[in-house]
């Protein structure tokens, strides 16, 4: 539809010749099977059409480390608290008539369940990040950088509770593990840092 192999010309003179050749060897191998206007002849009825999930490729993946990721971490702890939290501190209180200091800290053990569960969810989800991860340019993956199945991920929460079990001692090991922590060992994950993974590729493209 865009005609980018006719306007090649105007892109090598744009464009980096190695990127060039990159972008065309992509449009080679990655070329579309589903005609634009397929739809717009006879008009007939334009049906839905499902495409494979591509997955990116990188020649070296960066790992989050762990003070990003503990700020993630909290990130995410802030957002919960601020999505479920401050709704349950104001039905415990009207309910049971607790103060505010204390139904927000009876609340606390709840959120960081409801955390779980949202931690679960979006890193299985196509985002494959918790709001927190994604905001720091963080991906969770399987050992080959792929997207986690929903059991995997599950198994990921379950790792990430029972290492939390262990309060401060987890924390103090996790600092020395160099991005690869605990529950991530455990459910055999991966934290990537996506946003490095990829700067990093486009500059050696430049360079090469």
């Amino acid at each position: 539809m865009f005609d980018w192999r006719g306007n090649s010309s105007y892109l090598y003179q744009a464009l980096d010749e190695k990127l060039c050749n990159s972008i065309f060897n992509s449009l080679e191998t990655h070329e579309s099977r589903i005609d634009p206007l397929q739809g717009l002849r006879g008009g007939g009825k334009v049906e839905a059409q499902s495409e494979a999930e591509f997955e990116e490729r990188y020649e070296k993946y960066f790992f989050g480390d762990f003070v990003p990721r503990s700020v993630a971490f909290f990130l995410d702890l802030v957002m919960t608290y601020m999505a479920v939290g401050s709704l349950a501190t104001a039905a415990m209180m009207k309910i049971f008539g607790l103060p505010e200091a204390v139904a927000a800290a009876k609340v606390i053990p709840f959120c960081f369940g409801a955390y779980l569960v949202f931690a679960w969810l979006f890193e299985c989800s196509k985002l494959q990040a918790t709001p927190g991860k994604y905001i720091m340019g963080y991906r969770v993956t399987s050992q080959k950088f792929e997207r986690i199945g929903y059991l995997r991920g599950l198994w990921r929460t379950v790792s990430f509770a029972f290492t939390s079990a262990f309060g401060l001692i987890a924390w103090i090991i996790n600092f020395f593990l160099v991005g690869k922590l605990l529950h991530d060992r455990l459910s055999r994950t991966y934290v990537i840092n996506m946003r490095k993974t990829h700067e990093e590729h486009l500059r050696r493209l430049r360079k090469a």
